[in-house]
């Protein structure tokens, strides 16, 4: 049996990517009560990587193509998740913008925008896992 398919019966499965250029990144817009910032990426599906399910992911909602060698692996937490039924797994990965690719919100009816912010702006509006993995990226670039 497939090593994903196991975990995701005990687990759901997250891959996301911190889409960077320069000290810029890449962020999904969420306007509800108040301005939330949400990194691309999702759920990963029965018998999909977590890279294979990012780039699926980064197409659905920017539009971009990208292949799995274009980002690199940052790093993973575990969410344990008391009087759940599943604990969460979380991967990070980054990509550099090395050209012109054009992110667009292909999911409008999910998010208000897309824009490329300041690193040190969007730690303000990012939940906490994926403030720690934007902080741990851009802390290690210095």
């Amino acid at each position: 049996m497939n090593t994903t398919k196991q975990a995701n019966k005990k687990h759901d499965l997250q891959s996301k990517v911190l889409i960077v250029d320069e000290r810029k990144m890449l962020v999904l817009i969420k306007k509800r009560e108040k301005l939330k910032y949400v990194l691309v990426g999702g759920f990963i599906e029965e018998n999909e990587s977590p890279r294979t399910a990012l780039t699926r992911e980064i197409f659905e909602e920017t539009g971009v193509k990208l292949s799995i060698v274009e980002f690199s692996f940052l790093s993973s937490i575990v969410l344990r998740r008391e009087g759940k039924k599943k604990d969460i797994t979380k991967y990070y990965f980054v990509y550099r913008k090395l050209n012109d690719k054009k992110f667009i919100n292909n999911e409008p009816h999910k998010f208000d925008g897309i824009d490329w912010v300041d690193w040190e702006e969007a730690i303000n509006y990012l939940n906490v896992y994926d403030r720690e993995a934007v902080i741990k990226y851009f802390i290690n670039q210095n």
